[in-house]
């Protein structure tokens, strides 16, 4: 399904049951058991991990279309909210609950939050986790504004010294008051000062909120990973969208639980600070703490996601190490930036090159994804929970490339499109031909015919398409593409993984909505009251106005 369908699906078709055995698979665990999304940090190439997403998602609404008992629900289930509601008006069909099932977008597009519990990320990821969990945006979207980020941030090189830390700064700002609408439409009312903290922030069975259960979660939670240095000291930290109430007495691996309440850090500034990679930002100071991004040793965060999940399953305050039996982890799904290239240390070579290559050996392993992943994986086998990881690998034979380990965290490359455009001497410009075995979809040039700024937005330095190609971006899609197409019998089914796991994630959601309705519903909603997507519920009543507003305890 192309990218044009899959910002045109509604919430309705995933709350239908389809009991067809070519689109469900059996949960293994309770419907509500946590499912978690881990995305990894890389800089640039967290355009791989979108990509990746957006086949799941592609693929779970194919699933809803082929599961459907009737050719009208089928054609529903891929149409914009206009064109059903207006054929719903023409037949005398239209019902406010139908209304209601619609999130507040011109295309509303079936959300990544729907089917996870946490998303956790590092550095880029962690951008990307705020994205699709905290501003709750489709992965078409996500493109769009990871496209003008990366090209902000790194289409000039500094001749000396770091990155822009202003222009990271303001390229997130931008995509936050782009994407929030808590305040109406983009841009209006929402500034640099919107919370990392969600609406509905609260821990399910505290009864310290009591009094204000509008404030009890019920939707994904973003948590960012990154560094603290304090006092000579550096530990890990992770930046919460909710509280976490302290569950282990003393136990290290319980990262810096706490409890939000008016402690409302600015989204910005946690997402600053988990992309505070060394050689490329500087570091961020927050209060008395100074911030790195969570890259060095905390590429892959999947483990990290995992022990989250698993502790925020335990009841509030145990102080024990002790479980009940239900503790466990539904699924994870672990999306990587690609594997790098191999660096062996032990090898016949000079001394002088040997230096060198332990020098390259020592920064692979600080920025290792393996080891989480193999941790997370025993994790998952033991608890009998569903994990798989999609990372881009090199590929072998005629066509075979290095996948994604030759593109730089910090690479835009674009290359101009002079004679199309009409300035100084026409000459022939040839297009950059690289993969030309696997030509850029229709979808893909129109999508970013979408991301180009118009207006006052237009400056230069911005996104261009229509006057440059930008072979990185390219060379990243097309990498994923194949990475994606990989069917062998004898080696890697990535094509037939991302049909499972497309197939889980829609299995959960449907045994969700049938095991609790009304949670479901608050579930797949917008937490925050004044958001136009957000759905009334008996489980989570509508606050008095005095108390609404997302950035009040």
């Amino acid at each position: 399904m192309s990218t044009s369908d899959s910002s045109k699906l509604t919430h309705e078709p995933v709350l239908r049951r389809a009991d067809t055995i070519a689109t469900r698979i059996k949960a293994k665990q309770h419907p509500w058991a946590p499912i978690v999304l881990s995305l990894d940090g890389g800089g640039i190439k967290g355009l791989s991990e979108l990509f990746i997403l957006l086949k799941i998602m592609n693929r779970i609404e194919e699933l809803i279309v082929e599961g459907s008992n009737d050719e009208t629900t089928a054609e529903e289930a891929v149409r914009s909210h206009q064109g059903r509601v207006a054929d719903k008006k023409q037949a005398k069909k239209t019902t406010i609950r139908d209304d209601e099932l619609f999130a507040f977008s011109k295309d509303p597009a079936l959300l990544p939050c729907y089917f996870f519990d946490f998303m956790v990320g590092t550095s880029t990821g962690g951008l990307i986790a705020v994205m699709l969990g905290r501003l709750r945006m489709n992965v078409p979207d996500a493109i769009k504004a990871y496209w003008c980020l990366g090209n902000d941030i790194f289409l000039s090189r500094p001749i000396a010294g770091p990155y822009s830390s202003k222009k990271l700064k303001d390229a997130i700002i931008r995509v936050i008051t782009d994407h929030c609408r808590c305040h109406g439409e983009p841009g209006q009312d929402c500034h640099d000062t919107e919370p990392l903290r969600q609406y509905d922030y609260a821990e399910e069975n505290d009864i310290s909120y009591k009094k204000t259960p509008h404030r009890q979660n019920f939707t994904c939670k973003v948590a960012l990973v990154a560094q603290c240095k304090k006092k000579g000291s550096q530990r890990r930290y992770l930046f919460r969208s909710y509280n976490h109430s302290p569950r282990f007495e003393g136990d290290l691996l319980e990262h810096n639980p706490m409890t939000l309440g008016g402690k409302a850090l600015h989204m910005w500034k946690a997402c600053r600070a988990t992309s505070a990679a060394p050689l490329y930002f500087d570091s961020m100071k927050i209060g008395h703490d100074e911030f790195l991004d969570g890259g060095a040793g905390n590429n892959n965060p999947s483990n990290i996601a995992w022990n989250e999940a698993i502790w925020m399953s335990k009841p509030i305050h145990s102080h024990t190490t002790a479980t009940s039996g239900n503790e466990t982890v539904a699924a994870v799904v672990s999306l990587g930036c690609g594997e790098k290239e191999k660096h062996h240390l032990f090898k016949d070579r000079p001394r002088i090159l040997y230096a060198i290559q332990a020098l390259k050996y020592g920064k692979s392993r600080i920025s290792d994804t393996e080891l989480a992943h193999e941790e997370t994986r025993r994790l998952a086998g033991t608890s009998d929970s569903y994990y798989v990881r999609f990372s881009v690998t090199p590929t072998d034979g005629d066509r075979g490339n290095n996948g994604l380990a030759d593109v730089k965290l910090s690479d835009c490359a674009r290359v101009s499109k002079r004679h199309l455009w009409g300035y100084g001497p026409l000459k022939e410009v040839k297009k950059p031909v690289g993969d030309a075995e696997l030509p850029l979809p229709e979808w893909y040039t129109a999508l970013q015919e979408e991301a180009t700024p118009k207006g006052s937005l237009r400056k230069k330095g911005t996104f261009k398409p229509e006057k440059f190609w930008y072979t990185t971006f390219d060379t990243i899609f097309r990498r994923t593409e194949e990475y994606c197409r990989l069917h062998n019998d004898g080696g890697e089914n990535v094509k037939g993984d991302i049909d499972t796991c497309a197939k889980t994630l829609l299995s959960y959601a449907r045994e969700r909505q049938e095991n609790d309705p009304e949670r479901w519903k608050c579930h797949v909603s917008h937490p925050d009251p004044a958001h136009p997507a957000f759905l009334e519920s008996t489980r989570r009543p509508r606050p008095r106005e005095e108390e609404s507003g997302g950035g009040t305890p």
